[in-house]
């Protein structure tokens, strides 16, 4: 709650003048769908967090609202990841629903699961941050190089590898696997994340970029929000039917790993245009 009053002065003071940020005098920035979203986009995860009877409505409901809002937000054909823009859109969100997924409740695999440390939890984080750097950095040197659709494939290929290894500290194998998959997951990351919003400012209209690369970040954005949630939901069914925390958290995994399979296709539709360093 303690944000909620800094956001309510941002917005008194972002608002009144995003008319202006346009290039063309009379165009005039819709805050409506935006808003409708984020109202949906709430009441959906709403319905995830906390499993009760107003589960099923919440969910229905947030749908309803939120999906209408969308398409008219996002290039038409981001839903189906049509070829181009709309592909790089719907990579986004599926990359970010895939990492997010498992990456938020790996901690609490490894604490009480596999009951270690918090600082040895931190550590994972810290290595995982790192190695995220890492790809990145290394995604900067070849990218003029390599098209935008091999080195998103290559990064969530490594992003699957390094999350079926680190699940596999829910098996009581030795740790060691789960700390170096998920290093080769934040590598992988490290080389996708950044390559989907540069394919965009690549393949985009001069003087257009702003535009048209904001509908890949909503994305992004929203499968952040919608990767928690359903690792969430998945940790809460498994409380709520009797069955184990790794249980719930294998679901969690389980919702990264088929979000990142449902990726490989999409990233292959990715501007073909070579993206520039």
């Amino acid at each position: 709650m303690a944000p909620l009053p800094i956001m309510v002065v941002a917005a008194a003071l972002t608002f009144p003048v995003l008319g202006e940020t346009s290039v063309d005098p009379e165009a005039r920035v819709a805050l409506l769908w935006p808003l409708v979203l984020a109202f949906g986009a709430g009441l959906f995860l709403a319905g995830l967090t906390d499993l009760t009877v107003w589960t099923a409505p919440l969910l229905v409901v947030g749908l309803v609202i939120a999906l209408p809002a969308l398409v008219r937000i996002v290039p038409q054909g981001t839903l189906t990841a049509r070829r181009g823009l709309p592909a790089a859109a719907a990579a986004a969100f599926l990359l970010s629903v895939s990492f997010v997924a498992a990456d938020a409740f790996l901690p609490l695999m490894i604490v009480e699961v596999n009951d270690r440390s918090l600082g040895e939890m931190g550590f994972v984080i810290t290595a995982v941050t790192v190695a995220w750097s890492l790809g990145s950095w290394w995604q900067s040197r070849v990218a003029v190089r390599r098209s935008a659709a091999s080195l998103t494939l290559q990064g969530v290929v490594m992003v699957i590898v390094g999350m079926l290894a680190a699940a596999s500290g829910l098996l009581q194998w030795p740790l060691w696997i789960t700390y170096v998959g998920w290093t080769v997951a934040g590598i992988g990351m490290g080389i996708a994340f950044p390559t989907i919003p540069l394919s965009v400012m690549n393949a985009a209209s001069e003087g257009e970029e702003a535009r048209e690369l904001s509908a890949t970040l909503l994305m992004d954005t929203l499968g952040v929000a919608v990767g928690a949630g359903l690792g969430g939901a998945a940790v809460a069914i498994a409380e709520a039917e009797g069955a184990s925390l790794a249980t719930g958290i294998a679901g969690a995994f389980a919702v990264g790993v088929v979000a990142a399979l449902l990726l490989l296709p999409v990233a292959r539709r990715l501007p073909t245009s070579r993206v520039t360093s």
